[in-house]
């Protein structure tokens, strides 16, 4: 748990880490009754920190049972100047690289906004002064963990305004949202705060999914596949009398996974093992140029199809393929999959479902009463 603007002395937060059964805490101490900020954990996991804990930026690893992951506690600072500068000392830390390709989750009241449609009241926000915050957030490849529960997260009165915003949100790089592909945010109730408390879950029921038929568009690189969809066509199409066109493309569809049981289409393992090859063909007593040179064509048409495999499930077709935009890519599939993901369901009464078996039921029965 973590809370910032405690406002309380010490022995009154040990109190309620206490009531709330934590074990294990670290307090950053209140300036009188402003400032102030607590961290809170159990023993179901191992918290060590990167730094020593303050009110504005806390780096931590967390680890339990099975996964080891960063976690940033970030308050952006209140006044704007010292606010782009923790943007800055953000940005210039990711340039060393210590956090680089790690699982990371960024949480917190950041005091900024993406875009302009994230505030409502007041005095609108230009473009360039939400810039900063968007690269932060850009280089550090973070992305938004889905959030439910409603739009803004913070609401106040300036001068005559009432300004809602949402300024406290949780963010993730890819690595995290693999580790957790389930996780989502909640945001809870308005209670004796101006800002709504965030309530990350990082587990889910996990569905059983059955496996459907996709084309991939690499497989027209592949040799022979053209003649594999010709002769099941021609097979089919002498046969049937009525020439019905479902039944000529299920044959070809049928033709194709046979084919495709055969073919090795795992991009990625091809590359480290093409990879590996050309590094064993450099160390060989004599270098033989030629192999070494299929080596490398291959390695370049691999590369090829692992980018177009990632850009096909991203959808993100504003990029052509040949671009060497592979993690991007990937990062944007996993940001759709999680965007996707059915969590909650709501019926006309009001009633929640989040059980797997009933979402699937509450579906299924809406959509036969459209029938």
């Amino acid at each position: 748990m973590l809370l910032v603007e405690t406002k309380n002395v010490n022995s009154l937060v040990e109190g309620l880490a206490k009531d709330l059964g934590y074990h294990n805490l670290v307090i950053v101490p209140a300036s009188g009754s402003s400032g102030g900020a607590a961290i809170f954990w159990n023993d179901r996991v191992k918290v060590r920190f990167l730094d020593n804990p303050n009110l504005y930026c806390n780096h931590m690893s967390v680890e339990d049972d099975t996964n080891l992951f960063w976690l940033s506690y970030i308050y952006g600072n209140p006044v704007k100047k010292y606010r782009e500068n923790q943007w800055h000392h953000i940005i210039n830390a990711e340039a060393a690289g210590f956090l680089q390709n790690k699982p990371r989750m960024m949480i917190g009241d950041f005091n900024d906004i993406k875009h302009s449609a994230e505030k409502h009241g007041g005095l609108k926000r230009s473009v360039p002064s939400l810039k900063l915050f968007t690269k932060m957030l850009a280089v550090l490849g973070l992305q938004d963990i889905k959030t439910f529960g409603g739009k803004f997260t913070w609401m106040g009165k300036r001068a005559k305004y009432t300004i809602l915003s949402k300024i406290d949100r949780a963010v993730a790089n890819c690595d995290w949202l693999d580790m957790y592909p389930a996780a989502h945010v909640r945001l809870l109730p308005w209670i004796g705060s101006d800002h709504r408390p965030l309530l990350v879950n990082t587990e889910a029921e996990r569905w059983k999914r059955k496996g459907s038929f996709k084309y991939d568009s690499r497989w027209r690189l592949f040799p022979g596949l053209k003649q594999v969809i010709e002769q099941a066509w021609n097979e089919e199409f002498s046969r049937l009398s009525g020439k019905d066109i479902h039944q000529l493309i299920n044959n070809c569809r049928k033709a194709i996974s046979q084919w495709r049981s055969k073919q090795n289409t795992n991009s990625s393992k091809l590359i480290q093992q093409l990879k590996d090859d050309i590094q064993k063909a450099y160390e060989a007593p004599t270098i033989d140029y030629g192999r070494l040179g299929i080596l490398k064509a291959e390695l370049h048409l691999q590369y090829r199809l692992e980018e177009e495999y990632w850009r096909n499930k991203s959808r993100v077709l504003w990029l052509q393929a040949g671009d060497r935009n592979t993690r991007f890519f990937h990062a944007k599939t996993k940001q759709r999959r999680s965007y996707n993901r059915i969590i909650q369901l709501q019926d006309d009464q009001g009633n929640i479902y989040t059980k797997a078996k009933d979402i699937q039921t509450h579906s299924i029965d809406y959509f036969q009463s459209l029938l």
